[in-house]
């Protein structure tokens, strides 16, 4: 608000000033009263009420930036209004109708935030329910290793894969109380999610190289091996003939990196900026029934762990995602 703002809504009060003026200047012209007095004492009076108005503007621009500083240095800003303290009766109302619209907006984000805790709970039970009998489908087909049998392997491995970007999606939220850092070798971390992608590996006749993985690294266990699953994931729908994949580790002054590298059909560079945006498939994968919604889902969780994920733009073919494990940097990740 200007000052020009200000006084378009003093206008009522300006016109009263005004006539007042006006009602004394007549009766002093009655009683022969000199005109220079007059204007005089019009002069003053103007003085007097201008100063007021400015002084009264000020006040409140000073009011008015001390609360958005209070704002600014509220954590939970919605509970502004319970630190005011009103000055005098037209305040105290528009605090008393604004307490009570923001106490009904806090009780419809309650009533919104248990409806998703509720439906999140259901979502996560379900997902575990799924597994039971995935499960049991893989021990069966473990049992009978024909072909019908090895089909099935695939199509749960790809189903399994589907649950787990459900379930991560839906614990990400509250993923701090599902996580606990640690001390973990690259070399188990990779070769868990290897074994939870070997039916596919096996299946398109990956060749897979695993490189310098003797380091370790601070981080979740579990959240970590459903992200290097993921790229390896993305590196099995992408493939093209005679597919491979590099894994490897490699020491950094502020970090211990992970890169995981294909020879598949890659990203085109343009893109390379939009890959981690949710529902991205790009052009090369629009006849692959991509979600775009795995490195998404990656992207967010490292973020959540800490750990830096790239993608290097400089191959002409095939893909490579670097994720960087940071040292020295345990108690960022707690």
């Amino acid at each position: 608000m200007n000052f020009l703002s200000y006084l378009k809504k003093k206008i009522p009060d300006v016109i009263i000033h005004l006539i007042f003026i006006l009602i004394i200047s007549i009766i002093a012209l009655n009683f022969n009263i000199p005109l220079i007095v007059i204007y005089f004492l019009i002069t003053i009076y103007t003085i007097i009420f201008s100063l007021y108005y400015y002084v009264d503007y000020r006040k409140i621009m000073n009011k008015f930036k001390n609360y958005n500083k209070l704002i600014e240095d509220l954590d939970k800003k919605y509970l502004f209004l319970q630190l005011l303290s009103y000055e005098d009766f037209e305040e105290e109302r528009w605090l008393q109708i604004l307490s009570k619209m923001s106490k009904s907006m806090l009780e419809e984000v309650n009533l919104e935030r248990k409806g998703k805790e509720t439906y999140r709970d259901y979502i996560e039970i379900m997902i575990h329910e799924i597994k039971n009998p995935l499960a049991t489908i893989n021990l069966i087909c473990d049992n009978d290793k024909g072909e019908t049998s090895r089909k099935i392997t695939l199509q749960t491995e790809q189903i399994s894969n589907l649950i787990e970007q459900a379930l991560y999606l839906a614990k990400i939220e509250n993923m701090e109380k599902d996580y606990f850092i640690k001390e973990i070798s690259l070399e188990k971390l990779v070769n868990s999610a290897i074994m939870q992608n070997k039916g596919a590996l096996l299946e398109n006749g990956f060749s897979i190289e695993t490189l310098d993985l003797k380091y370790s690294v601070y981080t979740d266990e579990k959240w970590t091996v459903f992200i290097i699953n993921q790229l390896i994931s993305n590196s099995i729908k992408y493939r093209k003939e005679r597919p491979k994949i590099i894994v490897r580790g490699k020491s950094l002054e502020n970090g211990i990196e992970l890169s995981i590298e294909d020879n598949g059909i890659g990203f085109n560079k343009y893109e390379v900026g939009r890959v981690f945006d949710k529902g991205f498939t790009g052009e090369k994968s629009h006849n692959l029934n991509s979600t775009g919604m795995g490195l998404y889902i990656t992207h967010m969780l490292s973020e959540r762990l800490n750990i830096f994920i790239s993608i290097d733009s400089s191959k002409k073919s095939g893909a490579k995602i670097d994720l960087i494990f940071p040292i020295n940097d345990f108690s960022k990740q707690l």
